[in-house]
């Protein structure tokens, strides 16, 4: 007995593999940055950002406490 065209169409469709699973991806931030800050610097700038950290330094320096003005 031959297939109905339906059962051909029925039989060509793809099951999805991957995507969007429970529990995938990675988890919330607990503090989300949302604002992004561009800077040019030379090269011996660059490196001693490098050197000190890049952004989780510029993050630590920017989450001291203010010194209160005089």
């Amino acid at each position: 007995m031959r297939p109905t065209p339906t059962e051909i169409r029925a039989a060509r469709e793809v099951v999805p593999k991957g995507g969007k699973r429970p529990g995938a991806g990675r988890p919330p931030a607990t503090n989300p940055a949302s604002k992004m800050i561009t800077v040019k610097v030379t090269p011996e700038q660059y490196k001693r950002w490098k050197d000190w950290g890049s952004s989780h330094w510029l993050k630590r320096m920017l989450s001291l406490p203010q010194k209160p003005e005089i």
